[in-house]
């Protein structure tokens, strides 16, 4: 991540929908876990778990 450069998969392959028009992705490390944030234009960030 960061480079600028991603693969598109199909959410039949990932298991994962995003709704609304994506802004950027990021990827965390917390006392959790690591955590996927997503940035929507006008709309909630949303949180993911990632294994």
């Amino acid at each position: 991540m960061g480079d600028g450069e991603f693969v598109a998969l199909p959410a039949k392959e990932t298991g994962m929908t995003i709704s609304g028009e994506g802004r950027d992705i990021i990827s965390l490390n917390t006392r959790e876990g690591k955590k996927m944030l997503v940035a929507r234009n006008n709309d909630q960030i949303l949180v993911f778990d990632i294994e």
